[in-house]
């Protein structure tokens, strides 16, 4: 695998910087895009389509150049492989139907390879993330690997979306499928954020949407806890910009937690729609943003992997725009610690939730979280 990267604010700077790579005698096959939602897609599924160059991506709420943090840009990690290590596929989500379109697509990778390795982005600002990997993972065996995020759109919450080469799609997701025996992937997904409070109960949810916490209208509840003035709900920025800072950590019976963080308000009924599902009965506590100290802790916790991955080609890192808003730039500061680890090109792109494996378990949907994959050509 050899790989490099390249950026620009506009379309025709991309393919400025992808001609200079191409009269370097670099022909990459395939390349992984994500960018702001206010960019011409269209224009750069054309660009890379027109050169022969396969082509995945998202929209983001931000962009991730090695350690850098962009706002409104296109990053691009540039990949030679052979085509026989990976195919891409696209599903629209026509049924509105999340779970069964991530099954479809995980029988898909197994009948395309025996160990497949997904990586999986999805658009649609009401899409649960929790839905898709439940689906993904009910074809898939605990030792398949799955990483990715939902697509974000500066944080508009109006339109998300994913592309390839050939589609744009604003309500499904595109996958990649990598070939196990040919190319390695291991990856881990961290949070960092301190639990407070008492042990609450989700009392009524359905799905994303969670309607009472401790039989108290939930957004009543989510506000009282953390003395936010109800009258400024008006905004509709509040919920995404504040109250996501204050992710629920959601108990499973495996005894660990996930986040998940609220996007946005229904004021009439009370509730809060979150970008993944909180089941009616599950346990709950509130979260405090991290700081400096869980910036090191994460760092450490994925040099922990380099003892069985000593060597990558490349990395890719979906963070959470909450995460980036409450840490603000000390999260350059966690990327550069993932990007020293091994010294290699890293994009990336602040999502509205990640999907990978926590240390010891398998792989979840999560929020306020930073998940990373590493590859490498065997």
């Amino acid at each position: 695998m050899e790989v490099t990267t390249i950026k620009g604010h506009f379309v025709n700077e991309i393919e400025q910087e992808l001609s200079n790579v191409l009269l370097n005698k670099f022909n990459p096959d395939l390349a992984i895009v994500f960018c702001s939602v206010s960019q011409n897609i269209n224009g750069l599924c054309k660009l890379f389509k027109k050169n022969d160059i396969e082509l995945i991506g998202a929209t983001t709420a931000g962009e991730i150049y090695n350690h850098t943090v962009l706002e409104k840009a296109i990053v691009a990690l540039l990949i030679k492989l052979d085509r026989s290590s990976y195919e891409i596929a696209s599903f629209v989500n026509k049924d509105k139907d999340l779970r069964a379109l991530g099954e479809k697509a995980s029988q898909n990778a197994n009948e395309r390879f025996t160990d497949p390795t997904i990586i999986v982005f999805s658009g649609g600002v009401r899409a649960d993330g929790e839905e898709l990997v439940r689906g993904l993972t009910n074809n898939l065996s605990s030792e398949n690997k799955i990483y990715g995020a939902l697509a974000g759109d500066d944080l508009n919450l109006a339109g998300t979306y994913v592309f390839t080469s050939q589609t744009t799609i604003d309500n499904g997701i595109v996958c990649l499928y990598l070939d196990g025996s040919k190319i390695q992937a291991e990856g881990l997904a961290t949070s960092g954020w301190e639990s407070i409070g008492t042990e609450k109960l989700i009392t009524k949810s359905r799905g994303n949407v969670v309607f009472s916490i401790d039989h108290k209208p939930a957004l009543d509840v989510f506000m009282d806890y953390f003395n936010k003035p109800k009258e400024r709900l008006v905004n509709s920025d509040m919920v995404v910009n504040e109250l996501a800072q204050y992710p629920l950590q959601v108990k499973r019976e495996e005894n660990y937690s996930v986040l998940r963080a609220p996007l946005i308000a229904d004021t009439d009924k009370g509730a809060l729609i979150f970008s993944g599902t909180v089941e009616e009965g599950s346990k709950i506590k509130f979260s405090v943003p991290p700081g400096f100290e869980t910036i090191e802790s994460s760092t450490q916790e994925i040099l922990g992997l380099k003892d069985n991955f000593p060597k990558a080609e490349a990395v890719l890192v979906f963070s959470c725009k909450a995460r980036h808003q409450a840490l603000g730039p000390l999260v350059e500061e966690e990327l550069e610690g993932i990007q020293n680890i091994w010294e290699v090109p890293l994009i990336g792109f602040f999502s509205y939730g990640e999907i990978g494996n926590l240390d010891g378990y398998v792989c979840d949907f999560h929020n306020e979280t930073i998940s990373f994959v590493a590859l490498k050509e065997l």
